[in-house]
């Protein structure tokens, strides 16, 4: 049976705040995007001066009204720009903890059916090549070193065929948010 463990790690996070910026700009869009206004015919209204002046008034303050509307517009933009940029941020970040699985004969460049004086010998000249000591790569030595432990001992080798891990069965994790 699978034991479950919460695990904090999960890079979840991104998808979280995304998601609430998102309702957010929504929210906000719906109430700053203006309502359609149907317009009155202008044939019915007065032509005498002093409505033809306050109509003229009305209509010079229709400029400062349209700024801030091409403002608001712009603003409005840019949110949803930088909405598109989180999207865009979010989505590449690879989750923590997910790995391909780890193949101990490739690691040691053998094939499957390889016998244990075969994988002893690919060892010896694999850690030749990527000691630490004669200039090699530490990390890609202390593979080599891994996957020969668990092919060359009988109990760690069944262990690897049959749980895909040469320790023997472990946790699965399941990402909860």
């Amino acid at each position: 049976m699978a034991q479950i463990e919460f695990d904090e790690g999960t890079g979840t996070f991104p998808y979280f705040i995304v998601l609430l910026y998102g309702i957010f700009l929504l929210v906000i869009t719906y109430f700053l995007w203006p309502k359609s206004k149907k317009r009155d015919d202008r044939g019915s209204e007065c032509q005498c001066g002093p409505c033809c002046q306050k109509r003229n008034k009305v209509e010079k303050r229709w400029t400062v009204d349209k700024l801030f509307k091409i403002i608001r517009y712009l603003v409005l933009l840019v949110c949803w720009l930088f909405l598109f940029w989180l999207i865009y941020w979010a989505v590449p970040q690879e989750p923590v903890g997910e790995s391909e699985e780890w193949d101990l004969f490739k690691t040691l460049v053998i094939d499957r059916e390889a016998t244990v004086s075969q994988i002893k010998k690919q060892y010896r000249l694999l850690s030749m090549n990527h000691h630490p000591d004669k200039g090699g790569d530490p990390e890609v030595f202390t593979k080599v070193a891994k996957a020969y432990e668990a092919l060359s001992q009988e109990e760690a080798r069944e262990n690897w065929e049959k749980y895909g891990n040469p320790d023997g069965p472990t946790v699965e994790l399941l990402h909860l948010v």
